[in-house]
């Protein structure tokens, strides 16, 4: 998602000020909290008697501290979640000291303790881990595990550990070292850090940067008498009345993919397996260190010449039941293809329902459609690979004011193994296509998990339908460790909508 942000809080526009002092790029956090509300009575001379509620921040902090500290956040016994956001563009409002933002959400995070307390900092601040999906870690287990062998040992060595021991007391303490080393929780660890050295490897493509741009004014005629009989005029006032304010041109709301940086990312092979030797490199120096397994924490595995890993820290703890739980992920590889496979037909058949319901096209989201897999099975008729042709072949743009190109993914990662004679690309994805290094790869894994995310904003707005299930908080959307188990929800809830639509239909008809 992406979005432009008026901020003009004090404490809002503080906390921007301090991360735009930095270089870019700007990161931050947005957590969803349950508002601690404290209720107030007062007297207004138009209104009279009124109560009214207002959030406690101090009282939010110490409860979330509390939940942090239990491991319970929302009385669920689960982690708390947030999302990584990044600043793209900024202006500063001089006049009232507000600020105009670009956000795009970029990733997940797990809030690990809040580092800030009221009267000290006047925004929060946490430790904070980034959390990918268990099925994109998943892919890196059986790497983790087998580099974990020769990187332990030859670092163990290297540093003498193998060396006799004068005492039982120090062979058993090598030995324990060696156990936390190669317990199952720790290579999950691993697995995690390549993950991560992954997605951040993706970010350039994934996510093409947006920028604001000025609406143009065109005086009314009102205007230009006011100019001929004033020697200043007053800017448009924005709706609580203040002077000065600047109009932004509107964006889409999801975030579009950049085809042409594809070319210039990392191999994978080299990012997640430097990922790893950090990894491994930081534990064995820690064992060196610390003794007890209950205090282990790993720091920042990310390559030390990243500029960028100095604003994003990921920790690691082998005492964290998040994560025992998730070594085995609960989806395999194939069954999320499959589970999006299923998807992508109920939302077709949707956009046929509401098509017969309404007798009018019903537009969909090209960026959406960017993310539909080229396969040969789709079923006959399926109109979505239609539309997904039709814009890839006539070079589609997306957005009315920022345009940018349309960029189906398999097309632009050379993916054609399910293409048929009936699905041509443009010349310009042919270009991209074949001019792409065989050591640049996109996984599968990570189009379904931009699916996950995305396909929530068309069935918020579908909401209203009245279907059941209903679709889950956005909250709850966030904190589904499995990119499977969110597009099941997603699909459960586009079958409620279709049952309500089918109900729809032959009532219309009779009319």
């Amino acid at each position: 998602y992406q979005y432009i942000w008026n901020i003009h809080l004090p404490q809002h526009c503080h906390m921007f000020h301090s991360i735009l002092a930095g270089n870019p790029p700007w990161y931050f956090g947005h957590v969803y909290l349950p508002p601690v509300k404290a209720t107030m009575h007062h007297i207004s001379p138009s209104l009279g008697n009124s109560t009214s509620t207002v959030v406690d921040n101090i009282r939010s902090h110490e409860q979330m501290q509390i939940n942090l500290q239990s491991g319970s956040i929302n009385n669920d016994n689960g982690p708390l979640f947030g999302t990584l956001l990044r600043i793209t563009d900024r202006r500063l409002q001089d006049s009232d000291g507000r600020m105009i933002l670009a956000i795009q959400s970029i990733d997940k995070f797990r809030v690990d303790a809040l580092v800030s307390s009221p009267g000290n900092s006047p925004y929060l601040v946490c430790n904070v881990e980034m959390w990918p999906e268990d099925e994109l870690v998943g892919e890196y287990f059986d790497k983790a595990l087998m580099t974990s062998a020769s990187s332990i040992s030859s670092r163990f060595y290297a540093n003498d550990v193998s060396i006799k021991r004068d005492s039982e007391e120090e062979e058993k303490e090598d030995a324990d070292k060696l156990e936390v080393i190669t317990d199952p929780i720790t290579v999950f660890g691993a697995a995690r850090a390549a993950a991560v050295a992954e997605s951040r490897r993706c970010r350039k493509f994934e996510f093409l940067p947006i920028f604001l741009e000025e609406k143009v004014r065109r005086p009314s005629r009102a205007s230009s008498m006011m100019e001929s009989t004033s020697s200043s005029t007053k800017a448009s006032e924005g709706d609580d009345g203040s002077e000065g304010e600047t109009e932004y041109r509107s964006i889409v709301h999801l975030s579009n993919f950049d085809a042409f940086a594809l070319h210039s990312l990392e191999s994978a092979s080299s990012v997640t397996t430097r990922a790893l030797k950090t990894y491994w490199a930081d534990l064995v120096q820690r064992q060196g260190m610390i003794a007890d397994k209950a205090d282990l924490h790993y720091d920042d595995f990310l390559d030390r010449s990243d500029d960028a890993s100095s604003h994003v820290k990921t920790l690691y703890d082998t005492t964290s039941n998040q994560v025992s739980k998730s070594i085995t992920p609960s989806y395999s590889h194939e069954a999320v293809e499959m589970m999006e496979y299923h998807l992508w037909k109920t939302l077709d058949e949707m956009i046929r329902l509401l098509s017969m319901a309404s007798s009018t096209p019903v537009p969909l989201p090209s960026q959406l459609l960017g993310l539909l897999p080229k396969r040969q099975d789709w079923p006959h008729g399926f109109i979505l690979e239609e539309y997904a042709n039709s814009l890839n072949l006539a070079g589609g743009t997306i957005g009315t004011f920022h345009q940018s190109e349309f960029v189906r993914v398999d097309s632009v990662t050379n993916r054609d193994e399910g293409k048929t004679n009936s699905d041509r690309d443009s010349p310009r994805n042919l270009l991209l296509s074949s001019s792409l290094p065989s050591s640049t790869t996109y996984s599968t894994l990570r189009r379904a998990c931009r699916m996950s995310y995305a396909i929530w904003l068309l069935l918020d707005g579908l909401a209203v339908t009245g279907s059941q299930p209903p679709p889950p908080p956005r909250n709850v959307i966030l904190n589904m460790s499995s990119v499977g188990e969110r597009l099941n929800a997603a699909k459960q809830t586009l079958d409620g909508i279709n049952g309500v639509l089918r109900r729809m239909i032959p009532k219309k008809n009779k009319d």
